[in-house]
């Protein structure tokens, strides 16, 4: 079950918003969760969180 995911046509975009997510979540501090780019559905970029990741079963990036 997906809980977060977000498309971008930018892979550079992408790794930007995952990295905000994962700043953010750790400011506050949440150290389960995490925010990962995956190659998207539609030949893009898309950011995910960790569970989705994982469960997607493929490469993942996860920036910091």
């Amino acid at each position: 079950m997906t809980t977060y995911m977000k498309q971008f046509n930018d892979e550079n975009d992408a790794i930007q918003h995952a990295t905000l997510k994962n700043r953010v979540r750790r400011a506050a501090g949440n150290l389960r969760e995490w925010f990962a780019v995956v190659d998207g559905p539609a030949d893009n970029f898309a950011v995910v969180d960790g569970v989705t990741a994982i469960d997607l079963g493929m490469g993942y990036f996860i920036p910091d």
